[in-house]
């Protein structure tokens, strides 16, 4: 719970997963807190620092497309309550193309290692791996999404920069 707390901070700069050099300090930091505030004695304090940290990888469904299920679950949980949901025999209808989201993902993978970011070059090569993207595909008649890909890579970051993030895209197409 220290570590969930201290991130609150920085959550991208204290993730266990990602820099646990960093995330371990700031939740000994919290526990240090913790005992000067009386939340937790002596004993408790020095097993929580001594503990390693235990950072699991994030579980996502098994899903071809997972920003826009959670697109999905989103909208649905924002329009119907939770017995209605979760009742039985619910179907769920979506205009997803499964074909566009897997050459989506394809051209994802092939073209960002391909982009050059546009910082100073002592820092290129770091930075390169941090490079983002988001798309999403709409059927011009209808409106409909038929592919959505909120980021590099959902198991990474579920941050869905085409339905969360507040920055205009940088570059736009119609192709």
């Amino acid at each position: 719970m220290a570590t969930i707390a201290g991130l609150i901070s920085s959550p991208n700069r204290l993730n266990p997963l990602h820099h646990p050099d960093a995330a371990r300090p700031r939740r000994d930091e919290v526990l240090a807190a913790m005992l000067e505030d009386g939340y937790i004695d002596k004993s408790a304090y020095d097993a929580a620092v001594s503990e390693p940290l235990h950072a699991r990888e994030v579980y996502a469904e098994g899903n071809d497309a997972p920003y826009f299920v959670d697109f999905v679950k989103k909208e649905l949980a924002e329009r119907y309550p939770p017995q209605v949901l979760n009742g039985e025999g619910l179907r769920i209808f979506t205009s997803l193309d499964v074909h566009m989201e897997s050459l989506r993902r394809r051209q994802s993978r092939t073209i960002l290692p391909t982009l050059k970011p546009s910082i100073p070059s002592s820092r290129a090569a770091e930075a390169k791996d941090r490079l983002e993207s988001c798309l999403v595909a709409l059927e011009p008649q209808s409106g409909r999404i038929k592919a959505m890909a909120g980021g590099r890579d959902y198991h990474s970051s579920q941050f869905n920069r085409v339905t969360q993030s507040s920055v205009s895209p940088v570059r736009c197409s119609s192709r």
